[in-house]
């Protein structure tokens, strides 16, 4: 459908967007208006989508669509379902993903192997996520995550909240954020805490930036899969000329094919005057992670392995 953004904004402590279709045919001149209303808490989003008759406020009951995504784990999907819940996961490298329809006619299509999944449900419907934090400490990701689906209420009842199964810690900590000056040169080494297990040097291992990148930054891995010894990264390039706030992303891989991330915040400011002119020095200071959640698309119907901290 060809949705556009209508609104936007934080409601509460709750990012909300909301898309409108306007006069939808769904054939023979049968016009609908169609609601998308996203809302993001937490490690939660939910897609709550609407049917209205075309210009009116009446609500059109009986229309058949589905939330369709591509979960990126490719053939080491899996899926476990239970009436109007389901549980997707994949090697460890890749998320844990709880799901939950709210509606009178549901189903859902996956299948192991395959990270083609599809929620299908009718007007109105609601469709609520969660991601499932872990990390180094993690021992039993699965059973923790089971247990939220069969918590009181289900799983809208726990919108909102921080999933982060107990004794988790951050596999990948960087240091920062950088404050670096604007226009000018900078050449760091990225300040790295990589915990043992469940990292594995054996045989060496590699830093990257992978996604997300900076046209101002370029970057070396240092050791590079050099047996026995942590890889780590070495940033540089020269400061834009204005002012802002950066996240560069840093991907790290051993080579028992286990990787995470974590973001390296860049500040970059203005020069500070001292009293012998321009001060250009860029301390490090402090500490930063991040969590992405992806999107899925909505369609009308007729008729790499889990990421890490």
């Amino acid at each position: 459908m060809g949705a556009v953004p209508t609104s936007y904004g934080y409601v509460g402590s709750d990012y909300v967007v909301e898309f409108t279709d306007a006069g939808f045919d769904l054939g023979g001149g049968d016009l609908v208006d169609i609601v998308v209303t996203q809302t993001f808490s937490g490690t939660f989003v939910s897609w709550e989508v609407s049917f209205f008759d075309a210009g009116t406020t009446t609500p059109r009951p009986g229309i058949l669509f589905s939330i369709n995504g591509d979960l990126g784990c490719d053939g080491d999907c899996a899926f476990t379902a239970s009436g109007n819940q389901m549980m997707t996961y994949g090697d460890f490298n890749d998320p844990v993903i709880l799901w939950e329809i709210d509606s009178s006619s549901f189903s859902w299509i996956a299948s192991d192997s395959n990270d083609d999944v599809s929620a299908q449900m009718e007007s109105d419907g609601v469709l609520t996520m969660a991601l499932v934090d872990y990390g180094c400490g993690a021992t039993d990701v699965l059973t923790y995550a089971a247990s939220i689906l069969t918590g009181l209420g289900g799983l809208a009842a726990q919108f909102g909240a921080s999933l982060q199964e107990p004794g988790t810690v951050d596999c990948v900590t960087v240091g920062g954020p950088l404050q670096i000056t604007q226009g000018q040169p900078f050449d760091y080494v990225v300040p790295l805490t990589l915990l043992t297990p469940p990292w594995d040097w054996t045989g060496g291992g590699s830093v990257s930036d992978s996604y997300g990148q900076l046209d101002f930054v370029d970057y070396e891995t240092l050791n590079y899969y050099e047996a026995g010894v942590e890889p780590g990264m070495r940033i540089f390039g020269t400061a834009p000329s204005s002012p802002g706030t950066y996240n560069w992303p840093v991907y790290v891989e051993d080579d028992e094919g286990l990787y995470s991330r974590g973001f390296l915040t860049i500040n970059v400011v203005a020069p500070a005057l001292a009293a012998t002119g321009v001060d250009t020095t860029v301390p490090l200071v402090a500490g930063l992670g991040a969590t992405v959640l992806g999107g899925l698309a909505l369609a009308l119907v007729r008729r790499r392995r889990l990421t890490q901290d």
